[in-house]
Parts: structure tokens; sequence; C-alpha cells
């Protein structure tokens, strides 16, 4: 109750002063309650068998989660799709010496963004063997508003003719960067 009151006098306080929007965005981002920071990096991933692809639902894949002082593996698990969004899983995010976890969340995924920082590397993904019908769609990293974070990999449903172009970033004449979502093209 002493935070809800101490949030609301200091949201009534940068009004008053006349708050820009990126004062207001920066109170958005920093409202973040009960998200853990910790000076320990997690441990590698471990190795999961991925199971077949469900219609109508997405693999989340398994995470460490900070329990008692120590990471705790969590396992993977199917969640439900929402159609046009893409599902970033539960990871941990290094800022400076701190690691922050990231709660699993849906992102729309807005094509030709076109933004000034190279991407990252490639995350190197271990592909399950494919199952009948379906297609690897290799992950991307796609720009969050403010940085870029990873969209892992997810199977596609095979297109008869066609084959799946991944998503990808091209660079423009003025050196700058495209996002390109993935889409299928003809054969």
């Amino acid at each position: 109750m002493r935070m809800k009151r101490l949030l609301i006098s200091g949201l009534i306080a940068a009004g008053a002063m006349g708050a820009s929007s990126a004062t207001w965005a920066q109170l958005g981002i920093n409202l973040q309650l009960n998200v853990p920071t910790i000076q320990v990096a997690p441990p590698p991933p471990q190795a999961e068998f991925v199971p077949a692809p469900r219609p109508g639902f997405v693999w989340s894949r398994g995470y460490w989660s900070w329990q008692g002082g120590q990471h705790v593996w969590v396992p993977g698990h199917w969640i439900e799709e929402h159609p046009g969004q893409h599902w970033i899983p539960e990871h941990w995010a290094q800022r400076g010496p701190n690691y922050v976890f990231v709660p699993g969340h849906w992102v729309t995924v807005q094509p030709n963004v076109i933004v000034a920082i190279a991407p990252p590397p490639q995350v190197q993904e271990q592909v399950p063997p494919a199952p009948p019908g379906y297609v690897w769609a290799y992950g991307y990293w796609y720009w969050n508003g403010s940085e870029m974070e990873w969209a892992g990999g997810h199977w596609e449903v095979a297109q008869p003719g066609a084959h799946f172009v991944n998503s990808h970033w091209d660079p423009t004449p003025d050196g700058r960067f495209k996002f390109v979502k993935g889409y299928w093209a003809p054969n």
C-alpha cells in the first residue's frame, strides 16, 4: 500500500512539473516490480527434447529461474498460440554487472522497421529433428523500441511449392538496417 501511495505521489508530482513523454516512458520502465536482478550469471541452457509441434500452441523453451539464492531449471512447456504474434520466452538479460530476469511475453513484430544499429550475431540454435510436414523458422533479432531482443526459432507448417525465408535484417543504402519478417516464397 505504501508503494502504491508513493507511486501515485510521484506521478502527480511529475504531471505537475509538466513531465515530457520521455519522463513518462522512463516511469513506465521503472515500474516493473518483483523482477529479479542478480549478479550471478545463469548457467548455459540445458538440452531439452522439443516435442513435435502441436497445432494452436508454441513451445516455450526451458529457462533458469532464481529461487532461494540459486539458479533452478524450469523445463519447457506448451503455451497457447496468439495469431500474428511471436512468443519471447523467459530469459536473463545482462545490464552492466547485473542480470535481469525478463518474463516471457508476446510481441507483435513489425515489418519494415529501420534502425541505425546493426543486429548482434545470429544465436546458434539447437534445431530438433523436423517432424513430417513442418520446417524450422530460425530465430532472429527484433527491435523492441529501445534495443534488439532475440526471438527464438519455431516450427512452421510446410507450404507445398514454397520455401520459408527466415526473418532477417537487410542493410540500407544510408547505412541503417531494415527488418524483413519471415515469409513463404515460391520454389
